[in-house]
């Protein structure tokens, strides 16, 4: 991708997933990354295989305001710069609406809105700054298609895609471009934690599986493939708009 290469990029949830991802394939393309993840175990450098002089990390909580601002520290005195934002940690609640915690439900909000919203925030000045940069937030599908027990992950979603829409608008003026990526399911650890919660996990992969036109679930760099190029120059003329990724799903038009 065209201009990635030397930028740094703040990558929340990046130490697994769709997150780690993300940060792959920026190295390929020649970026760097500062994660925030509340998940380290050990020594993340050593765990996730990232050469350690082209990722540095920050260990703490999307919603922790403190641990934001001193994951965007960390990065602008690693690299000198920061180009950009992945907005890609999340939290899952599934419950039918009559069963739903409320503070789980805040609790997911801030995680799925709110520290989307923090790292805007504190990359914000320094994008400014640097003349213009990217953010990138990853929403779902979830925000148009709905299922049953759904209701908390589908309103945070479809939250992002407003949020996106707005951070868009803000930042024109200053060359500061805001999109939102849309996967289906993909082979994630958040995944693998709501298969291991069904009677038989393998035949619930199956039945997700059989949803998508194109015969299997997404993986981790089908997602970063599409970020990377909405990060890069050659996306330069798009912000404000959503993207989904989902191998087909909803142009199916069922959850059958």
């Amino acid at each position: 991708m065209h201009g990635l290469r030397d930028h740094a990029y703040l990558v929340t949830g990046g130490a697994s997933g769709i997150g780690a991802g993300v940060v792959r394939r920026l190295l390929e393309d020649g970026a760097r990354a500062v994660v925030l993840d509340l998940n380290q175990p050990g020594d993340p450098n050593d765990t996730a295989g990232f050469p350690r002089d082209r990722v540095v990390y920050e260990r703490g909580s999307v919603t922790d305001e403190e641990r934001v601002a001193a994951a965007v520290a960390t990065g602008v005195e690693a690299f000198g710069r920061l180009d950009g934002v992945v907005n890609n940690a999340g939290r899952l609640l599934t419950a039918p609406v009559d069963q739903i915690d409320f503070d789980e439900w805040r609790a997911m909000l801030d995680v799925n809105v709110g520290g989307y919203l923090l790292a805007a925030k504190h990359a914000w000045p320094h994008l400014r700054n640097a003349g213009g940069g990217a953010i990138i937030n990853c929403a779902s599908i979830m925000a148009y298609n709905s299922a049953p027990g759904a209701a908390a992950y589908s309103a945070a979603k479809a939250a992002v895609l407003g949020l996106t829409r707005a951070i868009a608008n803000d930042g024109a003026p200053l060359n500061i471009r805001c999109n939102a990526v849309c996967p289906g399911t993909v082979d994630t650890p958040m995944l693998h934690r709501y298969l291991d919660d069904k009677p038989d996990p393998d035949a619930e992969r199956d039945r997700l599986t059989a949803m998508y036109p194109l015969g299997r679930l997404g993986k981790p760099g089908d997602v970063a493939a599409l970020v990377a190029f909405l990060l890069s120059d050659d996306a330069a003329w798009i912000t404000g708009q959503d993207f989904v990724i989902d191998g087909g799903f909803l142009a199916r038009g069922t959850n059958d």
